[in-house]
């Protein structure tokens, strides 16, 4: 799985996929990896994630869809057989893949982490180096240093950084590169997806003796 994995998803669905996903993984003492999906009393369907009691949700729980997505759930490999056998029949469980899809992206997505890094750099005095920190950055946003790691490394690939006096360290001084990284600060950092890129022809004549 990888960070789009829930795209299939509408803005909806997926909002409430990801919230009980992150219920699950941030707080098992008071939700259990279940959660059931029964026709709701107006129309639609009502989504409840499990709940040891006593405690109240950090989420809204129950709540409703328009409509049932367990088996496209179930397709994706996102959900799967209910964990617990003593748990009614209706009831699913988030499998491991999800899960673990959670914990490593289900924070910011990879273009807000993006953009932080595109900013971190831009915000920089002019003149000045300063060593690109990814344990540092990852602390300012509150997210796992490697997931950090892994948006430097596509930004530097995608050409939109440049690394600049390695020496030891692992990324070196990180500056925007002219034109392109400066032209996606400009726009803003927007997603590297809806960025287009430039196709250049080159027609060359060779002459060949025989």
């Amino acid at each position: 799985m990888d960070e789009y994995s829930l795209d299939f998803l509408d803005p909806e669905a997926k909002r409430l996929v990801k919230e009980m996903l992150a219920a699950v993984v941030d707080y098992p003492d008071i939700h259990p990896n279940g959660f059931s999906v029964r026709p709701a009393p107006g129309g639609g369907f009502r989504y409840f994630l499990g709940m040891h009691g006593g405690r109240p949700s950090p989420i809204q729980n129950p709540r409703d869809l328009s409509t049932n997505i367990v088996n496209l759930l179930i397709f994706h490999r996102i959900a799967g057989p209910k964990i617990d056998p003593q748990w009614p029949n209706h009831f699913h469980s988030f499998t491991e893949e999800a899960l673990d899809w959670q914990r490593k992206y289900g924070g910011p997505n990879p273009d807000e982490i993006r953009r932080f890094i595109g900013r971190t750099i831009r915000r920089q005095p002019r003149g000045t180096f300063a060593f690109f920190d990814a344990k540092a950055v990852a602390t300012e946003f509150k997210v796992p240093e490697e997931q950090v790691r892994e948006q430097t490394e596509l930004l530097l690939a995608k050409g939109l950084l440049e690394s600049l006096h390695m020496l030891d360290t692992d990324f070196g001084v990180l500056a925007l590169t002219l034109p392109d990284g400066v032209l996606w600060a400009e726009k803003g950092f927007p997603s590297i997806h809806s960025l287009s890129s430039t196709n250049i022809n080159v027609t060359v004549d060779v002459a060949v003796a025989v």
